[in-house]
């Protein structure tokens, strides 16, 4: 079983983002939240007591998890391990800010055993940074060198938007060339920004943000990082394990804000406001085959290949395989071409 943390607080919200969080930090309202967080997770240990839940994965996610104290991670950790067991390999993933990283908390971090640090750099020009409503670099350096200092047996992911608005198409590129020459990273996501993501007028230039996110990842791949899905590279054997699970339809329970679960047939996702979680609001759906079906198509195509008798529209596929846009690899499985990723919604759309 995989468990996620939802910490929908921030110090400020990036220009980009639509996640379901508040860009406030107020310590009542922190307390008020982790009270019905820990709530939620005893309630559902109490819903299965009588079975040996095993947990092999934990994500603290957000919003930004690093506003919280360590003393609120520990005990989000303890009210998990009184009533389930964590693997002794457990993978337990926690995101943070550049600005909240001090050396103190990143120890204390790996003393109550989280094993992975994703940090958000999303890009090191100052200019953009200040323009989406993020500090500028300096904070991201000290983070690579506290980190690099006292990150110890920690797994350090760095997160990149391959084009924001004022940058170019090397900007991305640079930026992870940068990076890496301070902090040895062993896994970078890198995402492509979405037209309507960001607010206010601007041309959004498909092309520009395709270049961008390709000479990215050649360097990525000449820096010895290896895709595993279109948005995420990792050195090989440090690949985000939780992700992987998720993607493959395994079993999942989040808590929190706006926190979706699966069982495997069954998705409940809670309410994305403050009031309708605080009253246990909750969507519950049974999906059909069809609706499975359509998830693995999608899931497989980002990742590791779709298999043929998951694709709905041979006719379909057999022209896309004709006009380069997808081919058949190994274990006779579809993959997307490389100079189509940037269009494998509208793929994933044929091929349904």
């Amino acid at each position: 079983m995989r468990l996620y943390f939802h910490i929908p607080f921030c110090r400020q919200k990036c220009a980009y983002c639509k996640f379901a969080l508040t860009p406030f930090v107020r310590d009542h309202e922190i307390r008020r939240y982790l009270g019905f967080l820990r709530a939620e997770v005893s309630s559902w240990l109490d819903e299965n007591r009588d079975n040996d839940i095993i947990i092999d994965s934990v994500y603290f996610w957000g919003g930004t998890p690093s506003v919280l104290d360590i003393m609120d991670v520990e005990s989000l950790l303890a009210s998990v391990r009184g009533g389930a067991r964590l693997v002794d390999n457990v993978e337990i993933t926690f995101e943070s800010n550049p600005e909240d990283l001090t050396e103190t908390y990143v120890l204390w971090l790996a003393s109550v055993g989280v094993t992975r640090l994703s940090l958000g750099v999303q890009t090191l020009r100052d200019e953009t940074l200040k323009a989406v409503g993020r500090s500028g670099s300096d904070p991201i350096l000290q983070a690579f060198d506290i980190l690099g200092q006292h990150g110890g047996d920690l797994s350090i992911s760095l997160d990149f938007i391959a084009w924001l608005p004022d940058t170019d198409v090397d900007t991305a590129r640079n930026d992870i060339r940068r990076a890496l020459s301070c902090l040895d990273a062993e896994h970078i996501s890198l995402y492509m920004l979405e037209s309507g993501r960001y607010p206010g007028s601007f041309d959004f230039p498909e092309d520009e943000i395709f270049e961008a996110y390709t000479l990215a990842a050649d360097e990525l791949s000449r820096s010895g990082f290896n895709r595993y899905e279109i948005s995420n590279f990792a050195r090989p054997g440090s690949e985000c394990r939780h992700n992987q699970w998720y993607w493959r339809h395994d079993p999942y329970r989040w808590f929190g804000l706006s926190a979706a679960s699966f069982d495997g047939r069954v998705r409940r996702e809670n309410s994305a406001s403050f009031v309708g979680y605080y009253r246990w609001d909750c969507f519950i759906e049974t999906l059909s085959d069809e609706q499975l079906r359509i998830e693995r198509v999608m899931f497989s195509l980002r990742t590791d290949g779709v298999k043929e008798s998951d694709i709905g529209d041979h006719a379909w596929l057999v022209r896309l395989m004709s006009e380069g846009v997808v081919y058949r690899g190994a274990c006779e499985k579809i993959f997307v071409s490389s100079a189509c990723i940037f269009s494998i919604d509208s793929i994933m759309a044929t091929l349904l």
